[in-house]
């Protein structure tokens, strides 16, 4: 019999730029283990499931002992069993106490699955219940990009999901267990790294052999190769190509005691998607700060210009006066990202995703007493230009959005105004005209 299957992706997202004072952030950790997938109604696991697993517990408690010593904060109570309910609640309650700057480690071990473009996380049954149908897993789950959005809002540094997701046989008859490539513009953050621990068809083991499977104690065969490796004082990526040799090598192993052939039967983790800082480090949270001084260039940190009115003002004579594509490092994103997030905040829009079906942006967390609410709908903005005829532009990405403020919002003499509406009603015209007094 084969050994049991595991995927693990790592889904690593960031805020661009810095940290404006130089502080390294605060580092929590967010971690779920699931392993008792189908029980009885007493509560006792259902004998011989094949949804029950067999190492996510182990994966969970050495994940957090492991993040612990390396100075993370695990913040969540429960590291098992939570039905989705319970999921959302946990990470709900997480997301209140992430503050602006910080960084987020979330790490899911259990079931996981892919539906019309969206990655699932499953939470456990209820006792007496099972998982039938494809309905039943898409009601019983969480989409990533929901866990991803909601630890977002506060506008943590950077957030990393790991989602080590277990099984050896299909879940239910429609639903595919190979992870998909999303999207993750509609998250609103600049920086994503996703890796996963076997190549998107390939296998992922938890045990080496069928000896492993009565050990207590045993982990997964990618957690006890990256749970050492992170302890290292290195970028992540740097470590990750130590980690995909060492899982490769020992899943040879794994295939030859499962009599398992061929190339495919290795697993051969892999970078699925990356615009990550390069320099981020699980073990040393001062490898990855750019160790930004108060006086620092908004060039490097353009949250500075939320906090420095004298940033702002350099970044809008560049943009007023010379040509923008010779400023900073990055063309044009320096100055877009340095206007943009002063933009956002003179609105008291502390988080956005994009709303496809309303080709817009939804804010999904504003500043008391600001211009904007949560669940507004911005589908549209026009400006009327000194002398000069009225325009509009709609958006087809959160990052259109930014560019429209970048070049349009603190413009004296220019009037704004946006079409803001809310799912269930009608929308609502506001006309700014905004002095930089």
């Amino acid at each position: 019999m084969l050994a049991r299957l595991t995927f693990v992706s790592i889904l690593m997202l960031a805020w661009a730029g810095g940290y404006a004072h130089g502080a390294p952030p605060d580092r929590f950790a967010i971690i779920i283990g699931n392993n008792e997938y189908e029980r009885l109604p007493n509560g006792d696991p259902r004998p011989s499931s094949n949804f029950n697993l067999l190492t996510t517990q182990n994966d969970a408690i050495a994940y957090a002992d492991t993040l612990a010593e390396l100075g993370w904060t695990v913040i969540n109570e429960s590291l098992d069993n939570l039905t989705k309910g319970g999921m959302e609640r946990m990470i709900f309650s997480a997301a209140r106490q992430i503050g602006a700057g910080s960084e987020v480690l979330f790490v899911f071990n259990g079931h996981g699955f892919s539906d019309q473009g969206q990655n699932y996380l499953v939470g456990v049954a209820e006792d007496g219940e099972q998982f039938q149908t494809h309905d039943d897993m898409i009601a019983g789950s969480m989409p990533l990009m929901s866990v991803i959005e909601r630890l977002a809002i506060n506008e943590p540094a950077r957030i990393i999901a790991v989602i080590n997701a277990c099984s050896d046989e299909t879940l239910v008859q429609g639903v595919s267990q190979e992870p998909v490539r999303q999207s993750f513009d509609g998250s609103g953050v600049d920086e994503v790294l996703v890796l996963f621990s076997s190549s998107p068809r390939g296998i992922a083991y938890d045990v080496l052999d069928n000896f492993e499977r009565e050990d207590p104690n045993s982990l997964s065969v990618f957690s006890r190769a990256f749970l050492p490796a992170i302890r290292d004082d290195r970028p992540l990526l740097s470590v990750f190509a130590d980690v995909r040799i060492e899982v490769e090598r020992m899943s040879r192993r794994a295939a030859d005691a499962a009599g398992a052939t061929g190339q495919r039967q290795l697993q051969i983790p892999h970078v699925l998607f990356d615009t990550i800082n390069g320099r981020f480090s699980v073990a040393n949270v001062a490898n990855t700060s750019l160790n930004v001084a108060p006086g620092a260039d908004w060039r490097i940190d353009p949250r500075a210009c939320v906090l420095n009115e004298d940033y702002l003002a350099e970044a809008l004579a560049a943009r007023d006066t010379a040509p923008v594509r010779s400023i900073g490092t990055t063309n044009t994103d320096s100055v877009n990202a340095c206007i943009a997030a002063a933009a956002l905040s003179d609105l008291g829009i502390e988080g956005l995703n994009y709303a496809p079906e309303h080709n817009g942006v939804r804010v999904l967390q504003s500043s008391p007493g600001k211009r904007v609410e949560n669940d507004d709908i911005i589908s549209r903005l026009t400006f009327v230009e000194a002398d000069g005829p009225q325009r509009y532009r709609n958006f087809g990405s959160i990052e259109e959005f930014r560019e429209v403020l970048a070049r349009h919002y603190f413009r004296e003499e220019t009037k704004l105004n946006l079409y803001i509406g809310k799912q269930e009603n009608g929308g609502r015209d506001w006309d700014f005209n905004w002095d930089r007094e």
